[in-house]
């Protein structure tokens, strides 16, 4: 388990933020543990989604199993992920780039479909009012700002 939270970031059993004690305890990106090492890996997925105040994003995601892949023998299951930014330029693009070149969490995902779709509906239209993924999909607990 210790590895994955390294990965992550974040305490599995919590959802805390390694150094907090609640899901949505504020990332302290310059806690460091006795050794004076930081807290939070400098690979993981959390430290390096929050490394640019400019590059904010409000995302959701959303988990499924889609049965069993008979090909490889194990569940087809992932995550769709849905996010919401100004300028994706800017923000999106810039931050996708630095999780593809540094992020710990490389090593145990894949990536299928990169789309990218222009909304005018606010986030919180889009997220709560007859979304689509919303009958088929099971919402991961909580929303965190990355």
């Amino acid at each position: 388990m210790n590895d994955q939270e390294q990965t992550i970031g974040r305490h599995r059993t919590s959802g805390a933020p390694i150094g907090g004690a609640d899901e949505f305890d504020a990332v302290d990106l310059e806690a460091e543990d006795s050794a004076g090492k930081p807290l939070i890996p400098t690979d993981s997925h959390v430290r390096l989604s929050r490394e640019n105040s400019d590059e904010k994003i409000l995302r959701r995601g959303y988990s499924f199993t889609d049965g069993m892949d008979q090909k490889r023998g194990q569940l087809d299951t992932g995550l769709f992920f849905v996010c919401f930014q100004r300028d994706p330029r800017n923000q999106f693009v810039p931050l996708q780039r630095r999780l593809a070149e540094k992020d710990a969490l490389n090593e145990y995902i894949s990536h299928r479909q990169r789309p990218l779709r222009l909304s005018t509906r606010s986030p919180r239209e889009w997220l709560c009012r007859r979304n689509p993924l919303r009958e088929h999909l099971k919402p991961v607990t909580g929303q965190r700002q990355v």
